[in-house]
């Protein structure tokens, strides 16, 4: 015990030495943020690495969104509320979507209160529940009527949970990153198709250059606890995220349904929650004290949005013709490794997704 309680100990005195060293500069002085900047995985992922760097687009850049139809999932906090705040600070007409309705009401009165004229509503949603999407899909229709649907962000998401199955049996990051949005999508398309313009934002995440090996194509091997590891089972919904956004974006070929994904970077609101459940044996200070040297390398919360309104609202995605592409900030399009460059698998995921909604939920044959 002494000997383990000795290297964590020293673990964590080498991760606050780190720490100490990127809040004093050093990594910037010696070109480290520069180099990682050059690698696409790495891309833009933490803050010093793109603060004094013009960036491909900026909250002056959002275009005038009155008549614009927008719905943004996991918009009660973090980078879904800083979206949807943006959104509707340019005319656009917001859903807030959400699962709980106390958070969801707190949003839209927070937005509303930072912008007086917001158009912004409730959408209460629980993505791990299918019947619960299916449920909000259909009402959200009766509520559009024959309007069209003009901006899709998929933003909502958990991360490193411990194994546990969703409503309809299928493990939760999977369920929730993934398949909740591909059957939110599947509802809202012929929505998007009367459009005249569409886009359709899916928030990924670096994380999926962990995942070497891809995805998971059966749900025995997706929902097995005794290989489950929380990062892995992350990492690979992230990546299922790019496979969707690549498939969704090659069936709406030729139509004016736009389709991208993207990584919003390390960001300081969502990150520090995460980190917390994983020191919560530290005292309080000493937390205190982590999180004040972790700060500065992450993207203040509204900053991290700035990627996924690029592709919701740039008029460069419509004129350049943008589809299928994957962004890293700000708002800079990154080479995605070979395991997302694999049609096979990405065919089987999508299958798959199908089998997943249609017996699921309330769907037909379920």
């Amino acid at each position: 015990a002494g000997k383990v309680c000795g290297c964590l100990g020293l673990l964590l005195l080498c991760f606050v030495g780190f720490l100490g060293a990127c809040v004093a500069g050093i990594p910037g002085k010696l070109g480290l943020w520069e180099y990682m900047d050059t690698i696409d995985e790495y891309k833009g992922s933490f803050y010093p690495m793109t603060r004094n760097k013009p960036w491909g687009f900026t909250f002056d850049d959002i275009p005038d969104l009155t008549g614009k139809t927008a719905l943004v999932t996991g918009a009660n906090t973090g980078l879904g509320y800083a979206t949807a705040l943006h959104l509707a600070r340019h005319g656009a007409s917001v859903t807030v979507g959400c699962r709980s309705a106390s958070k969801c009401e707190a949003a839209v009165k927070a937005i509303k209160g930072n912008f007086s004229q917001a158009q912004v509503e409730v959408g209460l949603m629980d993505l791990g529940s299918l019947a619960s999407v299916r449920e909000f899909g259909e009402a959200y229709n009766g509520r559009l009527g024959s309007a069209g649907l003009d901006i899709l962000v998929l933003n909502a998401g958990v991360a490193g949970c411990p194994f546990t199955l969703s409503a309809d049996g299928i493990e939760q990051q999977f369920a929730v990153n993934h398949v909740g949005h591909f059957l939110l999508t599947q509802l809202l398309e012929p929505a998007l198709l009367r459009s005249k313009k569409a886009t359709v934002t899916v928030v990924s995440s670096a994380a999926l250059f962990a995942a070497k090996t891809g995805v998971l194509t059966t749900l025995a091997a997706i929902n097995d606890p005794s290989t489950y590891d929380g990062m892995a089972a992350y990492s690979r919904s992230k990546l299922a995220n790019v496979f969707f956004a690549q498939e969704l974006a090659k069936k709406m070929e030729g139509k004016e349904v736009y389709v991208n994904a993207v990584h919003p970077g390390a960001v300081e609101s969502e990150i520090l929650r995460h980190v917390a459940t994983t020191v919560e044996f530290l005292p309080p200070g000493v937390r205190t004290f982590l999180y004040s040297l972790i700060e500065p390398l992450f993207y203040p919360t509204e900053l991290g949005a700035i990627t996924q309104l690029y592709t919701a609202v740039s008029p460069e995605i419509f004129a350049q013709n943008i589809r299928g592409q994957y962004f890293h900030p700000q708002a800079r399009q990154v080479t995605l490794p070979d395991q997302a460059r694999n049609p096979t698998q990405q065919g089987e995921l999508w299958r798959l997704s199908e089998e997943l909604v249609a017996g699921r939920g309330g769907g037909a044959g379920g």
